[in-house]
């Protein structure tokens, strides 16, 4: 039976039979298959011909780059690796999968070419704005871009660390503080903003501009309150403050750092132990710098009772006799300085020691025993004195002089005598022993031993006549050889009139008892 096909131009009254349909479909679908399959084949067949131009017209060995690549399973040759992204790109849908869960991506073509492309590859093709921002076209069904410029941009700020370092270690200071803020005012991460905060505070520090470092310490333990450099900061700012005076705030920051010390409980307790040592000493010179010296002293004393080889026991016992004396606690200054000379000889702080007990002894009006202090002071040859003959000289001289000075105007001559002739002899120097020679004459005036003074008065005008000897004198010297002169013009006047007045004496009783 043959069915006739009869249609209705409108469109409307007729249907179509269902297998014509189909049959149809299927031959469009076809056709479209077909044309796809052909444009898809044109356009790799030129892709290739065109690289394999390039790659002759250049001459360059596709196995020599040195780059990843893409090898062909017919014996192609091979060829870059964004070469062959570009191909497989229409057939992965821009998402590769992971290789056994490293950095590196693969995918296979249609024709059999594997592709190892590294983490940088996408990153690379991407305009840096794109690459800059893609976090504004980011996914969470795809995994986000590797951030290609982090490890460049960390090792530029480590370089740039360490080359602040590097200024502050040769005294640069300036180039020191501009790099540092430059970390500070970037991106950079928070460990390195943390380490350059702290020493651009040290480099302010060693510039000499310490409320600039005062402020930036301030600025570190607000923002890292729990960390563990902050008992170190509390002493550095409080040595700062006590060096511009801000005597108050020095104390508040000294005992924060014990405070921060015991609330941090920081593993590194030897680190600790000393910080807060040397807090409680900076507390205690403070008290001294303030001229409060009986709170001086007591911290001075808590200290010696701390079994620590971490103190200075000599030197915290020295500080110690000083503010007893300023205290005017003479009594304990006077144990405290037998006690020191005792246990602690030979130190440079002896001579000091030495003349505060000599000072302190005569405040007490044991006279004798001053004395006795100063003259070991002045006949003190040990190794010490050998190797810093300076400070002992000057503390031999200010004893010496202020003792004996104190004893002459007191009446005491022959205490007084002694340390003179002890002191003249510490230096030849006409400017030193000129004037020593000038107090022994008139020493021994007032011990009624003319003779002797007039002889002390003519060593002295020996120097006035040696020209080699006065040429680097003061001018004062002058006025000495001038009292001099005056005084042994007068013993000798005087010592000639009692000679005439015992002969008259004695001519008179004879002429009496005949």
């Amino acid at each position: 039976m043959i069915r006739l096909n009869v249609m209705n131009f409108s469109g409307t009254d007729l249907k179509e039979h269902p297998d014509e349909r189909d049959f149809r479909v299927r031959n469009r679908h076809g056709r479209l298959c077909g044309i796809l399959l052909f444009h898809t084949v044109i356009r790799t067949l030129a892709i290739g011909v065109f690289l394999v131009g390039c790659a002759l017209c250049s001459g360059q060995d596709a196995t020599g780059t040195g780059t990843n690549t893409v090898v062909s399973t017919n014996g192609v040759a091979a060829m870059p690796d964004r070469v062959a992204s570009d191909l497989i790109e229409p057939f992965t849908n821009s998402v590769l999968p992971l290789i056994d869960g490293k950095t590196n991506y693969a995918n296979v073509t249609s024709n059999g070419l594997q592709a190892l492309i590294s983490s940088n590859h996408w990153s690379q093709q991407m305009t840096p704005a794109f690459r800059e921002q893609a976090t504004q076209v980011s996914n969470s069904n795809v995994a986000p871009l590797p951030d290609v410029d982090a490890a460049k941009k960390l090792k530029q700020y480590q370089f740039q660390l360490e080359l602040a370092r590097k200024y502050l270690r040769n005294g640069q200071y300036r180039w020191a503080e501009t790099n540092l803020v430059s970390i500070l005012e970037s991106q950079a991460p928070e460990e390195l903003k943390h380490n350059a905060l702290l020493e651009l505070a040290v480099t302010l520090q060693k510039s000499g501009k310490s409320l600039k470092a005062i402020q930036v310490y301030s600025q570190f333990v607000n923002r890292y309150p729990k960390d563990s450099s902050v008992p170190e900061v509390f002493l550095r700012q409080g040595l700062l403050y006590r060096q511009i005076g801000a005597y108050d705030i020095a104390l508040t920051k000294f005992y924060s750092v014990m405070t921060a010390a015991l609330s941090l409980k920081l593993d590194h307790f030897e680190y600790y132990q000393r910080l807060v040592l040397q807090a409680q000493t900076e507390i205690a010179d403070t008290y001294y710098l303030q001229s409060e010296f009986d709170e001086a002293a007591k911290f001075f004393e808590r200290l010696l009772r701390i079994q620590s080889s971490e103190l200075n026991k000599s030197l915290i016992q020295f500080k110690l006799i000083r503010s007893l004396y300023y205290a005017d606690r003479l009594d304990e200054l006077i144990a405290r300085a037998k006690d020191y000379l005792s246990r602690f000889p030979g130190t440079m702080e002896e001579p000091e020691v030495r003349f505060l007990l000599s000072l302190a002894l005569k405040k007490k009006e044991f006279n004798q025993e001053a004395a006795q202090q100063v003259l070991k002071l002045l006949s003190d040859q040990s190794a010490n004195v050998l190797n810093n003959p300076e400070v002992w000289r000057y503390w031999q001289q200010k004893a010496g002089n202020q003792i004996a000075n104190q004893l002459y105007q007191e009446g005491d001559y022959m205490n007084a005598l002694n340390i003179y002739v002890s002191l003249s002899q510490l230096s030849t120097s006409p400017d030193w022993k000129i004037p020593v020679l000038y107090q022994i004459g008139l020493t021994y005036e007032h011990l009624d031993q003319q003779p002797k003074a007039i002889e002390t008065y003519d060593r002295i005008l020996d120097f006035k006549n040696n020209s080699s000897a006065t040429t680097n004198s003061v001018p004062a010297l002058d006025t000495v050889f001038e009292m001099a002169e005056w005084r042994k013009r007068q013993l000798e006047w005087f010592e000639t009139a009692r000679k005439k007045n015992s002969e008259l004496e004695i001519n008179l009783y004879d002429d009496a008892t005949n």
